[in-house]
């Protein structure tokens, strides 16, 4: 009996992650597309100031927000505003991986999809795997990530 009651506990955990990880990849798709939505109804910059803030309209109650890059991979909106304009395609994930190079390429082949890295949290300093759904938008590249 409690080898059954353990089996049903980790299938019954199993399901449950599996659909809240559903859940958070719609969500993303969703963030993007109300962003691409805005943008087509009110301009591309007008869309970037929303990405831009903080609490803006495209972040949600668990931290995921929308950011963009140009398809050279400047960061063209973000939060942290800080990183507007920086180029950080050749910089890597704590693995190595050229993620923003893969973005670019999902981005430019696919039109959308998602990418897969590990993520450093500057101010944590811990590592998450991460994933991004990435949409091509006109001359930018919409995205919105979470940790898995």
């Amino acid at each position: 009996m409690k080898k059954i009651t353990a089996v049903l506990t980790v299938v019954l955990c199993l399901a449950f992650a599996t659909s809240a990880y559903a859940d958070k990849r719609q969500e993303a798709i969703d963030l993007v597309d109300k962003a691409v939505a805005y943008a087509d109804a009110n301009g591309i910059e007008a869309a970037f100031a929303e990405m831009n803030k903080a609490d803006g309209m495209f972040t949600n109650a668990e931290g995921m927000y929308v950011f963009a890059y140009d398809t050279q991979g400047a960061m063209a909106a973000h939060y942290k505003t800080n990183l507007i304009g920086k180029n950080l395609v050749n910089k890597t994930d704590p693995d190595g991986k050229y993620f923003r190079k893969d973005i670019l390429e999902v981005a430019k082949t696919a039109g959308e999809g998602w990418v897969d890295y590990k993520y450093r949290d500057k101010a944590t300093k811990l590592l998450s795997d991460k994933t991004t759904y990435v949409k091509k938008y006109k001359d930018y590249v919409f995205c919105c990530g979470f940790s898995k």
